[in-house]
């Protein structure tokens, strides 16, 4: 690094989104007539966060540093510019754990801000200097320094070494300097190249450095009595440190930025929570209630989703769905709260939240079987494949270790601690890693043995990179976001939540299907509209309201549904005998039904099967049921007192008296003259259809059973222009 020409990391990416733009405009064709001259763009305002790290670093303020840097991010990503994040470090002692945290977030995990500023406007020794290290840029107070890292009298870890070297190779420092920085023991060499570049090199390390430079002069770094200190004047000579800011204000006109605010200032980080219970087994139904919850909570302005876990399971798809909607919702900070238990497909929901944290007698994984109604169903090694891929995903865009979450899914995997070489960083990986690409890591023992699927629980969490912090109960947990009572918005499902649960049970969804359908042949059975046909559009409605806030169903199955039992009508009504109504109505009838009982058309995957079975069995039973019933009802339905006179029939004379005379009509029936005629169908009667009578084809209704066509009828009744036939044997 050349003290002339200092690199900036943060600066050289807008450099390069400059040169692009150059060439772009280059590369555009010249125009004969001269351009019109065009107003100057105003630049976009830059905005700019300030962060105070206030020692000592402790969990409680690292988790809140954290929480409010997340809420700058995710507002800004739907409001415009990336920000830049200037996180003012003030002096004091702090541990090296939670100092090497918080540095390790900032240095990793801040890709999505335009770049991270430490303003340190005071002497900064100790680990906290690690924070000060991991941004982009430092920018130094007139009579400020930085060093050395490891405390005086303190002895040097060994565990920072490759952290230190990771750490200046990601933000384009020398690692050699900040491991000079951390062990002031160490003889730091100032060295020039023959190129005239200026490099800091480890005495020991000199020897490999020099056989690949040409090195015109090395010299001792550390000025006497302040070793492993850079003081404001040699880090800006050095070309280490951006410039001197004596307050905020100079910081932020040094970055051209506008509207800068405290992020961390009283009232800046205010939390608005929300607090849903996620509690049974995880169906469509909980899926749709945390998604229309989640959405209310954001069009109220909520910014922390808290997600109370305590289920066995579900079924796979819909666990699944919950997942990808939780990691769409970009603008809310999401925790899962494993209360008691996040078991089976449950996990799939805690891995997709930012955050899990584990009550003292919390559970998670052991993902072997999908959990539908009182249906436990072992997955089977297809299934678990792809849970334990989807499982990954989610870890890995969260920030949870890979290894870990498949071994939730998959008893072959075993998980070890091993240190990656070529990142200097201890990882959890999977042995299987270890084996692929020998030299990289480093075996440092077995974390989860193989033979088994992983169940982590509170105790483990933490060893298992799941959780930050174990909680004793409620109240620990809301100490930890700095929720209060008075933010609380605990939500459970709701009496039509629960309502469609159990609608949607395979017994009440059989049982309104059998109804539905079974209302309507007693319907053909007596005369007019009544209480039948109310009854079966009752049960259908309440059929598809229910897949519909279900989840499973939209539009869509409504539409085929209602277009099915048209054709239906056509083929009884309109154009009976025709057939290609009929066959066109059940057709759609019943394949609405399957579409409206799953969110998939054909299944690919087998528990994908598993469900499309249960749905086809659950409507052959049903129409089973009709079958069945409508054989009794035909028996033994005319017999019954009171619904015997609902059930047009006619005395077996034809008379109603039983005298054999027919009764009189009024002169203005036109079929009066057929009541007792004999004829033959032309067409099936279902129960109505066409007949001829002499040299006349009417409509006429049969009196009890469906009358096949050309079948020898007789007239027994006539009503205006309603004629009721009977068969003759």
């Amino acid at each position: 690094m050349s003290p002339d020409a200092p690199e900036q990391p943060g600066i050289l990416p807008a450099i390069l989104r400059r040169g692009l733009v150059a060439v772009a405009l280059l590369s555009l064709p010249a125009s004969t007539a001269p351009a019109a001259p065009q107003p100057a763009r105003e630049p976009a305002e830059m905005p700019g966060y300030f962060f105070e790290v206030e020692q000592p670093i402790d969990s409680e303020r690292a988790d809140r540093l954290r929480s409010a840097v997340e809420a700058v991010l995710r507002s800004s990503t739907s409001r415009g510019p990336e920000p830049v994040l200037i996180f003012e470090v003030l002096p004091g002692s702090s541990e090296y754990g939670v100092s090497l945290q918080v540095a390790d977030f900032i240095a990793r995990k801040l890709a999505r801000a335009e770049k991270t500023v430490a303003y340190v406007p005071e002497p900064l020794s100790g680990y906290a200097a690690l924070v000060a290290l991991a941004c982009d840029e430092i920018v130094l107070g007139p009579d400020a320094s930085i060093g050395p890292i490891t405390p005086d009298g303190g002895e040097v870890n060994p565990g920072l070494f490759g952290f230190a070297e990771l750490l200046g190779r990601a933000k384009g420092r020398s690692p050699d300097l900040i491991v000079g920085m951390l062990d002031p023991a160490a003889e730091l060499l100032r060295v020039r190249t023959a190129d005239g570049r200026v490099d800091y090199v480890l005495k020991d390390r000199l020897p490999e450095f020099e056989a690949a430079h040409a090195i015109l002069e090395a010299e001792p770094f550390w000025q006497a009595g302040a070793r492993g200190r850079l003081d404001a004047d040699r880090a800006r000579s050095e070309g280490i440190v951006r410039s001197f800011a004596a307050d905020r204000a100079q910081v932020a006109r040094l970055y051209d930025l506008q509207g800068v605010r405290d992020a961390t200032g009283p009232g800046s980080g205010r939390l608005v929570p929300v607090w849903l219970r996620i509690s049974g087994a995880i169906d469509a139904t909980t899926g749709t209630y945390v998604g229309r919850e989640l959405s209310r909570a954001i069009r109220d302005g909520a910014n922390l989703v808290v997600l109370q876990l305590d289920t066995p399971g579900g079924q796979l798809r819909a666990a699944d769905d919950l997942a990808q909607a939780i990691l769409r919702y970009e603008d809310v900070k999401t925790v899962a709260y494993v209360r008691d238990r996040a078991m089976g497909v449950g996990a799939l929901v805690a891995l997709a939240c930012d955050e899990i944290v584990f009550h003292r007698d919390g559970k998670l994984g052991k993902v072997d079987a999908t959990v539908d109604g009182s249906s436990v169903d072992p997955l089977s090694d297809r299934d678990r494949d792809v849970v334990a891929d989807r499982l990954a995903s989610l870890a890995g865009q969260k920030g949870y270790p890979v290894a870990v979450a498949r071994a939730m899914a998959l008893p072959g995997v075993e998980v070890i601690e091993a240190l990656d070489t070529d990142a200097a960083h201890v990882m959890l990986i999977d042995r299987a890693a270890l084996d692929d690409e020998p030299g990289r890591f480093v075996d440092q023992g077995t974390v989860v043995p193989a033979g088994n699927v992983l169940t982590a629980t509170a105790d483990d969490s933490e060893r298992l990179g799941l959780s930050r912090v174990v909680v004793g109960d409620d109240e620990q947990f809301k100490a930890l976001y700095g929720i209060g009572d008075d933010l609380i918005q605990l939500r459970g499902p709701s009496w039509v939540d629960s309502l469609v649960g159990v609608l949607n049970t395979p017994f009440m969804s059989g049982l309104l299907l059998f109804i539905g359908f079974f209302m309507l042949v007693v319907e053909m059975k007596l005369p007019g509209i009544g209480l039948p046909a109310i009854t079966s559009c009752l049960a259908f409605l309440l059929f598809f309201w229910s897949r519909y806030l279900g989840g499973t169903a939209d539009g869509l199955e409504i539409i085929l549904f209602i277009v099915g039992l048209l054709c239906l009508a056509l083929e009884l009504f309109v154009f009976p005998g025709f057939g290609i109504f009929g066959m066109s109505g059940v057709f759609l009838v019943l394949f609405s039904v399957v579409m409206a009982s799953h969110t998939f058309i054909i299944p690919t995957e087998d528990f994908q099967y598993r469900q499309m079975s249960r749905t086809l069995a659950l409507l052959v039973l049903s129409i089973a049921g009709v079958v069945v019933g409508a054989v009794l009802l035909g028996r033994f339905f005319p017999s019954l007192p009171f619904f015997d006179k609902l059930i047009l029939r006619s005395d077996p004379d034809g008379s109603p008296d039983g005298t054999g005379e027919k009764p009189f009509f009024e002169s203005d029936s036109p079929f009066a003259f057929l009541l007792g005629e004999t004829g033959r169908t032309t067409t099936m009667l279902r129960p109505t259809g066409k007949a001829r009578f002499g040299e006349i084809i009417t409509d006429v209704i049969a009196e009890r059973n469906f009358i096949e066509q050309d079948s020898l009828i007789q007239v027994v009744d006539v009503q205006g222009s309603r004629i009721l036939v009977k068969q003759l044997s």
